[in-house]
């Protein structure tokens, strides 16, 4: 009988970056994040007055473990989410100063607005105004104008009437004149 020579087992090397890791991180939570953001200011490390047998710090010191966990709450003050904030009467107090100063200040805008509305609406009033008397003075001037050949053409008519009429007389005349003039035949 032989006997198989079992082949020597590769021991496996950490990179430095795996050896400052002092545990894996899991994808999957142990808890869901409401309940860790509402909670995570009450953990602690475990004590012997706490009813423990033995507390073994396998992995680093006490002192370094209690670092740790106190670095890893002030992160999570920072970063966590707030779910049961409640507001304080000096914050509500200043909301209040705040919001009526905002209110303010959107209603001296409204009004500046309305302002320069109300600015343009009145230019443009004058300026309509301003079109509507010229457009008046324009017709009266044009009626003035049109009146005015109308007298023209009449009094050249009634001229040139008087001048026919005259003319027609002094044929008239000349015509008995000529007939004065002239012997009768009988």
């Amino acid at each position: 009988m032989e006997v198989e020579e079992e082949p020597a087992k590769e021991v496996a090397k950490l990179t430095e970056e795996e050896q400052k890791k002092w545990f894996k991180k899991s994808t999957i939570m142990d808890l869901t994040p409401t309940t860790l953001n509402a909670n995570f200011s009450k953990y602690s490390i475990p004590e012997k007055s706490e009813g423990f047998d033995e507390v073994k710090f396998e992995w680093q010191p006490a002192a370094k473990v209690n670092e740790y966990l106190a670095g890893w709450r002030q992160e999570k003050k920072v970063t966590a989410r707030v779910e049961d904030l409640i507001i304080g009467d000096w914050y509500e107090a200043r909301m209040k100063e705040w919001s009526k100063w905002l209110a303010s200040l959107k209603q001296k805008q409204n009004d500046y607005k309305a302002a320069v509305a109300k600015r343009v609406a009145d230019k443009q009033t004058k300026e309509k105004l301003k079109q509507m008397k010229a457009n008046a003075k324009k017709a009266r001037a044009e009626k003035k104008a049109a009146a005015h050949k109308a007298a023209v053409l009449k009094a050249e008519k009634e001229a040139e009437a008087r001048k026919a009429q005259r003319g027609k007389r002094r044929r008239q005349r000349n015509s008995k004149r000529r007939q004065k003039r002239r012997p009768k035949r009988s």
